[in-house]
């Protein structure tokens, strides 16, 4: 069997890099364009979902990072180069989520294009979130520790917000759906009832009518261009307005949660 090497990687984060800044993110936050800030932070996300193994992270950050004001890159470069950023995690998943969620939190409703001051406020609000990120840890990993320890006190609270590292394949995806929320019920009443509670709090006709609705999502996004996030529904298209309407949030009903989950 072969032996198989653990591989940690650093969080980079604001008190590290900026330990000299006081900034709170509902500042940074008031007055960048929301709508387009979660665009941005939505696709870079899908692209650390999409990553495959010998790609970096650098690829996703640098293009931000270069847009940014000298006050908010030049610290980032005088901290690469005591550092290799090759052992860091640069777009962290679960601080990009909550990133978003702060952005709800403070949503303006704006459209505009990102300026070089709104991307230098965004980039420092998700550095603070690598901080809560890493606040959440009980116990952070060191380089001391050995592999079964790192293990039992690292991992159990690592699960609790983290998948398996692997490139997201939808269709992988629609076949688990498919099994859960079709077959599996035909044998569980219990999950059966679930199922049909989640149709009915949806005003979805069923499960079935579901999930060929998200198939078909990913299916038009597929032969359109990635660089954005966005979606055009046509004013005759009442069904397909209904079923996003019941998958979407109202952000003036919106309240952050810190143990937001993946």
């Amino acid at each position: 069997m072969e032996k198989m090497e653990l591989q940690k990687q650093v969080l980079l984060s604001y008190s590290v890099v900026y330990p000299d800044r006081h900034d709170k993110i509902e500042d940074l936050l008031a007055n960048v364009p929301s709508n387009t800030a979660i665009e941005l932070i939505s696709y870079n996300l899908s692209k650390k979902v999409n990553q495959f193994i010998g790609e970096h992270d650098f690829d996703i950050w640098a293009p931000w990072i270069m847009k940014t004001r000298n006050d908010v890159k030049n610290p980032v470069g005088q901290y690469a180069q005591q550092y290799n950023l090759g052992n860091y995690a640069l777009i962290d998943k679960y601080a990009m989520l909550l990133l978003i969620s702060r952005l709800l939190t403070c949503y303006n409703g704006r459209n505009e294009e990102l300026t070089e001051d709104d991307l230098s406020n965004l980039f420092l609000a998700y550095m603070l979130c690598c901080d809560e990120r890493l606040a959440m840890n009980e116990k952070l990993p060191n380089n001391n520790m050995k592999a079964e320890e790192f293990v039992e006190s690292y991992m159990p609270d690592c699960l609790k917000s983290n998948n398996i590292e692997a490139p997201r394949d939808y269709r992988l995806l629609m076949i688990k759906c498919y099994m859960l929320l079709i077959e599996f019920p035909k044998f569980n009443t219990r999950v059966a009832q679930y199922v049909d509670e989640f149709c009915k709090e949806r005003d979805i006709p069923s499960a079935k009518y579901y999930l060929d609705e998200i198939f078909l999502t990913f299916l038009e996004m597929g032969k359109e261009d990635f660089s954005n996030c966005r979606m055009a529904i046509g004013e005759n298209q009442k069904d397909a307005s209904r079923f996003y309407d019941s998958l979407t949030l109202n952000p003036s009903h919106y309240q952050h949660d810190p143990q937001i989950r993946n």
